[in-house]
């Protein structure tokens, strides 16, 4: 299997309307191999585009009464009670690891909840240590874990930021960007990584030690 793709709340909430038609542009034009599991509520986007994912994961506490009964008898549902220990999303993610998939993507707005979005970013290091590549699509900006070496292709004038997440990042070296790091060391109490521009269609960025969150950000005017 080629991708997982995960569809979590919180797009119900969007208040970006190119954001809201970006994710959607992706859902409706999604690759034909890829398996498509909603987390509760976030088959509410997709009964709204009209799509039929593969699965929905959850204790169905955030599904609408017309979502659910559209796709109560046409696909598989994973139910599991409300008083739990994991996340809907962690449920997901735990079936979408389970199919060693090639990628794995995470749809979630990253709004309206910030425990829920720390949550989610959490699940990106558990696909890590499966060597899964993953990566939270938001509608504005694509989120990952780095790893020690990383190209960024096609991506030309966009803005990435390196934002720290262990106390400090060592020997972080950028090529192809506005504003170079040469084996600098980059602090999660400082803001020296944020907001950088590609401008070379090779761009680089490698580190020594530490953890690192790599943040793309959509060019609004392309959206």
């Amino acid at each position: 299997m080629k991708s997982v793709w995960i569809i979590t709340s919180g797009f119900d909430h969007m208040s970006d309307p190119k954001a809201l038609r970006h994710v959607s542009q992706l859902l409706t034009n999604r690759p034909e191999d890829s398996f498509l599991i909603a987390a509760d509520g976030g088959a509410n986007l997709l009964f709204r585009l009209r799509i039929v994912p593969d699965r929905i994961a959850g204790d169905m506490d955030s599904i609408s009464e017309e979502a659910l009964c559209f796709y109560r008898n046409n696909i598989e549902f994973d139910l599991h009670p409300v008083q739990k220990d994991e996340t809907d999303a962690e449920l997901a993610m735990e079936q979408a690891l389970a199919m060693n998939p090639e990628s794995i993507v995470i749809f979630n707005s990253m709004q309206q909840r910030f425990d829920q979005t720390f949550a989610i970013l959490a699940l990106l290091e558990r696909a890590m240590e499966k060597n899964i590549p993953t990566w939270i699509e938001t509608g504005t900006q694509e989120i990952m874990l780095a790893t020690k070496n990383n190209r960024f292709e096609d991506a030309v004038g966009k803005t990435i930021s390196l934002a720290p997440l262990s106390k400090e990042v060592t020997g972080v070296r950028t090529t192809g960007f506005k504003y170079p790091l040469n084996a600098e060391t980059l602090y999660r109490d400082r803001c020296r990584g944020i907001s950088n521009i590609v401008i070379d269609t090779d761009a680089e960025m490698c580190y020594e030690s530490g953890e690192l969150l790599i943040i793309i950000s959509h060019n609004r005017e392309a959206r």
